[in-house]
């Protein structure tokens, strides 16, 4: 690990991750005090690197209270928080050194580069959508998404929003961004602060994550509305619409069999009209490349003065 000596702990939450050792080995370069893997994977991992802490849970433990672990063993004055399928790049480790040496106050989020040419499809997809939820959607004083795969944070500023909510499962990374909002913590989204995506998805697994987070994003704020007050769930039309119609799939296969056969061209339709606004609104959405510069085009203003 190269020798920066800068007051930082890295944090990994794992769970039968086949990526820890090239996580691992990406972080590296960044010269932090210590790099705290929290895992609960039915067998212990094999790190066995003396500059790693392990810490196996032998139990299936949630990412956000994996993270609460890690945190309380932390010694720095920063906590950098990677998923075990996040890999760092060059630029990614410059920005977090550079984050720390000037001592940011703001929680600093990062992005996963889409690789067009060699990404498949669905994990393709995936990152354009998150890049674009991140770092091209349009903002407004009500939207407050956040992504959880690898950001930095003050160690204090963490212990005072109270870390995360050890019962939630999915959707623990929205709540507990909202509670840093609700605090005055400022956020940044740094171009330069990027990662690559090993997760893998196919059009079964692509479509059970969305439906299943969609399911959580809706238990979560129904259970916690006071952390939610004044904050909203935008996406933007494209995904919107993209959910709508999946949703409706289902539901036509069903109708069409039940309902009279002159109602059927309607519903066909309707879903039909619904499946081609999506359609036309992705390519708008995804194509080109973020914009120029070190952040994203509304950071400045409401959360912080770009640099």
């Amino acid at each position: 690990m190269a020798m920066t000596n800068l007051s930082l702990s890295i944090i990994i939450p794992s769970y039968k991750s086949p990526h820890l050792s090239t996580v691992i080995n990406s972080l590296r370069g960044i010269g932090a005090l210590e790099i705290i893997v929290v895992d609960s994977s039915p067998e212990k991992p094999d790190v066995v690197d003396e500059d790693v802490t392990l810490v196996w849970l032998q139990r299936r433990t949630p990412a956000g209270a994996a993270r609460n672990i890690g945190a309380a063993r932390a010694k720095g004055e920063y906590l950098i928080f990677v998923d075990s399928d996040v890999v760092f790049t060059e630029r990614s480790r410059s920005a977090v050194i550079e984050a720390v040496r000037r001592k940011t106050q703001s929680v600093i989020c990062g992005h996963y580069i889409a690789d067009r040419e060699n990404d498949p499809f669905f994990p393709l997809l995936q990152n354009l959508i998150l890049d674009y939820r991140m770092t091209r959607k349009p903002s407004s004083d009500s939207d407050d998404w956040w992504a959880s795969s690898h950001f930095l944070m003050l160690r204090n500023f963490f212990e005072e929003v109270g870390g995360f909510n050890n019962s939630i499962e999915t959707y623990e990374d929205v709540e507990f961004f909202s509670r840093c909002r609700n605090l005055g913590i400022k956020f940044e989204i740094t171009h330069d602060f990027e990662a690559v995506h090993y997760k893998n998805y196919d059009f079964k697994g692509f479509l059970a994550d969305y439906y299943h987070k969609a399911f959580n994003s809706f238990q979560v704020r129904r259970r916690y509305p006071h952390v939610f007050k004044g904050s909203s769930a935008k996406l933007g039309p494209a995904i919107v619409l993209t959910w709508l119609a999946g949703a409706l799939v289902p539901f036509w296969a069903v109708l069409s069999a039940v309902v009279p056969a002159s109602l059927t061209p309607a519903i066909a339709g309707i879903l039909l009209l619904l499946l081609a606004c999506p359609v036309a609104l992705w390519p708008v959405m995804l194509k080109g490349l973020p914009p120029p510069g070190n952040c994203a085009p509304w950071r400045c203003g409401r959360f912080s003065a770009c640099p």
